[in-house]
């Protein structure tokens, strides 16, 4: 329970700050623009981690990775806590993406020992990184309801429990280290597993464009009290899909997830245009199924089928693509919203995503003509 409990307080953390984003901007001048940048830092913390520091639990035990990343999300906790302004929010977000990344990996592979069935263990760690990183922001609106403050009574409560996850973490048993191999875990990317990669990063990107911007929307709006609502929606939504029975066919799920994404980029464009929350909600949901569910479970899958044989470095593949798309999109969106609104910005991204997908095909399509042609020329 003490590893499941870490896992949940560390991505319970990262979208805490999210209903106080605008607020925070407001009160530095800040802009959208300047908004995405702060909400993406935490990946900027995160892939260096997972590039550079995956092999620390097998050197030195998982419980020591977990015991580090509960420190980072402390001494986030405690930054914005005694400074809440969006310069200290960019500094917590950094030590966030650290703490989840010497944490979820680590934990996941710790509930793997305890409880010797580490299909049992990925699913106890998948509903505890989804429910941890969708309540975030809707326990934040809920104390923001009760009483407006710039450190709100969650920020507290969640750094008491991280407090608490570190005493328990201190009193588990150690697991003995390998105490060997390098630091250094090259992700591995091939070409049975680049189209899953770009599969996640599209559908990552729309929720973090959602993450990053409709809260700071809402706020303008006056609707405010909704965007932990939202945040909850956008990612809980797949939780389902993840929980479900054994995916046989990854990329029939890939398709329904990027139906999905798609349809609620349009719902999105929509809602925005009408200022509709309700749909903004369904929009919300469908980006969730997506991207937490359909896409992420069929992707996951479909990577661990391609190398047998490499499944660590593989995975992490993945999620590098993942974790690129969820921080650095949105980045591009929040400057386009300064200039064009986030209707227009939508738009842009929209178009974007659109060509890029027009000019991969067209390529794809050279490419096999070219095969055929070689072919062609060498049976002559």
């Amino acid at each position: 329970m003490a590893v499941i409990a870490t896992i949940f307080v560390v991505t319970l953390a990262v979208n805490l700050q999210v209903p106080l984003y605008k607020r925070y901007a407001d009160i530095a001048g800040y802009q959208q623009g300047l908004v995405s940048v702060t909400f993406a830092a935490y990946v900027a913390g995160l892939i260096p981690v997972l590039l550079l520091l995956g092999g620390l639990g097998d050197r030195f035990g998982n419980k020591t990775a977990l015991l580090l990343g509960l420190t980072f999300a402390f001494a986030g906790h405690v930054a914005i806590i005694v400074d809440p302004t969006i310069q200290t929010l960019l500094k917590t977000r950094l030590l966030q993406g650290i703490s989840i990344g010497l944490s979820v990996g680590a934990g996941t592979s710790y509930l793997a020992e305890l409880t010797d069935n580490p299909s049992r263990a990925a699913r106890l760690s998948t509903a505890a990184v989804t429910l941890g990183l969708g309540s975030g922001g809707l326990v934040t609106s809920a104390c923001l309801n009760q009483q407006p403050s710039l450190a709100p009574i969650s920020y507290y409560g969640v750094a008491c429990a991280t407090l608490a996850c570190l005493g328990a973490m201190l009193l588990l048993k150690r697991r003995r280290a390998n105490g060997s191999g390098g630091l250094v875990r090259i992700p591995l990317i091939s070409k049975n597993t680049l189209p899953l990669g770009v599969a996640i990063f599209l559908s990552w990107s729309l929720t973090g464009i959602i993450l990053a911007t409709i809260p700071a929307w809402l706020a303008l709006t006056g609707q405010g009290k909704w965007s932990g609502v939202v945040v909850f929606i956008a990612i809980a939504a797949g939780a389902l899909i993840q929980l479900g029975p054994e995916v046989r066919h990854p990329f029939q799920f890939l398709r329904i997830g990027y139906a999905l994404n798609a349809s609620a980029l349009l719902l999105l464009i929509m809602a925005i245009h009408e200022r509709a929350t309700a749909l903004l909600f369904v929009a919300s949901a469908l980006s969730g199924l997506s991207s937490f569910g359909f896409t992420y479970v069929g992707g996951l899958t479909g990577t661990l089928a391609a190398c047998r044989d490499d499944r660590a470095r593989a995975v992490s593949g993945y999620y590098l693509f993942g974790y690129l798309g969820f921080g650095f999109p949105c980045i591009a969106v929040g400057y386009m919203a300064d200039r064009w609104g986030l209707e227009g910005a939508l738009i842009g991204y929209a178009s974007a995503i659109a060509a890029s997908f027009g000019l991969w095909r067209a390529l794809r399509r050279i490419l096999r003509t070219s095969d055929e042609g070689t072919t062609w020329i060498r049976h002559s």
